[in-house]
């Protein structure tokens, strides 16, 4: 929100943000609509149930709809490639060979799944924080 007399994030002054959003270049402001285009779930296997612009669907052909949006929705050709062959090996292979030797019998930690020592201790967030206000 820009106060009144003072100058907007686009440089000029205005008086109201209404004034400066016109200035911006956002023009007449219209109210939301939703436009719903249906949803998409893939449990797995042949368990899927897709409803794509009002068309309901179950099954294969829900699944071939739920695994194309997902696909299509992945940003880089790396991660797309990746669940692509994921997908085809299970197809071709079956589940059992995609998780082949994966945490070989161990208990499942979540360390084992994300890089949790990346984080910050507590300890270093309390140092760091204690520095940070000692600054100001």
């Amino acid at each position: 929100m820009c106060r009144p007399r003072r100058s907007t994030p686009c440089g000029r002054a205005g008086t109201s943000p209404t004034t400066s959003s016109r200035h911006c270049g956002a023009g007449r402001l219209r109210p939301y609509v939703h436009k719903d285009l249906g949803l998409v779930v893939d449990l797995g296997g042949t368990d899927a149930v897709s409803k794509p612009l009002g068309i309901e669907l179950r099954g294969l052909p829900a699944q071939a709809v739920a695994r194309g949006y997902h696909w299509s929705a992945l940003r880089t050709n790396v991660a797309k490639t990746r669940v692509m062959t994921n997908w085809l090996l299970n197809a071709v292979a079956g589940d059992d060979f995609v998780r082949t030797g994966f945490q070989a019998r161990k208990a499942a930690r979540l360390k084992d799944f994300e890089y949790t020592d990346a984080y910050l201790t507590p300890e270093q967030v309390r140092a760091h924080v204690e520095g940070t206000s000692r600054q100001d």
